[in-house]
């Protein structure tokens, strides 16, 4: 669904008249397809609100059994309407069901965007057992489903091409899916260009945490590397940008942390231009857009090789073991107490993000899916072969 659309165009009107500006109305409104591309696109609305009152009903063990019959069932009404003249299917992940095997069926040439390392589930499971308590752990696959279900089987057995946003998803394939090298290809993601009209102020000692604050992003991480900062020669302000649990906020842990909650787009911005330091000390990621921003931002960066970075360690930011407060601290207290390397970094850091526009990314994916540039570009362009 979208807000530009079938029935998406309705329903910010509706939700005016009737004085109820829902939050999720709001959200679909925003969602609108560039002018360019309109008249081609269809959406599957009826499918989607279906799927939608089913989950407000659901309790939290039910949702990802209903997320994949969701994917099912749209990728049936997908199948239904047809590839027309299409010589290539491009999907993301398992959410359209057997559209892929559909498309197979039909000698279409398959690619999918794996956005996320498709491990995700047993490394978040992992990391609840060794963290109980900050947060519920929702099932995985095989606690909802039955331990038979492969919820990627449709992906890893119909998809010609496999894009990677991050050498850590493609490791991920290979290591632990058995999937040839040769079928997968890296394509970066982009930055929106609104992030370099950002003009930094940075203030010292500004720790910024932007995400939603949960253990697959690593806050219990970041709380902890905040407990042993404090008092350790400089003056820190930790804030986390993004939405957070009750169950969190109420952690012992968190006490030097000051929750923003959500934050709208333009204040996002202020936030990124104080900070000092951006921190993302993700578990597993796909390739997280939140440090592609930073860069373009020019805000030295702290991650982790599983946040799927393209950061550069020692250049834009540091990176860092995944699941150390320490080693998150001292990466922290490393950029903060030099200023000259924090500067360098500065620069840097917006250089290499003007190397992830959404021009470059456009040829970098026409590339990887279809096997050629999607037109001139200039002489400087790289694309990843690999």
């Amino acid at each position: 669904m979208c807000g530009t659309v079938g029935i998406g165009r309705f329903a910010e009107a509706v939700s005016r008249l009737s004085g109820q500006r829902l939050p999720q109305v709001r959200a679909l409104g925003r969602r609108q397809l560039p002018t360019g591309i309109v008249r081609k696109s269809r959406t599957f609305d009826w499918v989607s609100i279906r799927h939608m009152l089913r989950l407000r009903s659901a309790d939290a063990s039910a949702t990802t059994r209903l997320w994949e019959e969701f994917a099912v069932a749209l990728g049936e009404r997908m199948a239904k309407v047809g590839f027309g003249t299409a010589t290539h299917l491009f999907s993301v992940m398992h959410e359209t069901g057997h559209l892929l095997a559909a498309a197979k069926a039909k000698g279409i040439v398959t690619g999918v965007d794996v956005c996320i390392a498709p491990s995700w589930q047993m490394i978040l499971r992992a990391e609840h057992e060794r963290n109980p308590g900050w947060d519920d752990p929702r099932p995985t696959f095989a606690e909802a489903m039955g331990p038979r279900f492969r919820p990627y089987a449709t992906m890893l057995d119909h998809a010609d091409i496999l894009v990677c946003p991050s050498e850590f998803v493609r490791a991920d394939l290979v290591d632990n899916f058995g999937v040839e090298p040769g079928r997968t290809r890296i394509v970066p993601y982009a930055v929106a260009p609104t992030w370099f009209d950002i003009a930094p102020r940075p203030e010292r000692g500004r720790v910024l945490f932007a995400g939603t604050a949960d253990l697959r992003k690593g806050i219990h991480i970041f709380a902890q590397a905040s407990q042993m900062l404090i008092g350790a020669g400089d003056h820190y302000q930790f804030r986390v940008a993004g939405e957070v649990s009750p169950r969190i906020r109420a952690r012992p842990e968190v006490g030097a942390l000051t929750f923003l909650g959500r934050v709208p787009r333009d204040k996002v911005h202020i936030e990124f231009q104080r900070a000092d330091v951006l921190v993302l000390p993700s578990l597993v990621e796909g390739s997280a857009g939140v440090t592609y921003e930073a860069l373009a931002a020019g805000v030295p960066t702290v991650t982790t090789r599983a946040a799927g970075s393209v950061v550069r360690h020692g250049i834009d930011g540091l990176i860092v073991e995944q699941g150390s407060p320490l080693a998150l601290a001292e990466a922290i207290a490393k950029i903060v107490s030099d200023r000259p390397l924090r500067d360098r970094m500065s620069l840097s850091a917006r250089d290499h993000a003007r190397t992830f526009s959404w021009e470059r990314y456009t040829h970098r994916l026409v590339k990887a899916v279809l096997g050629r540039r999607a037109g001139p570009f200039g002489s400087d362009e790289h694309v990843d072969d690999t």
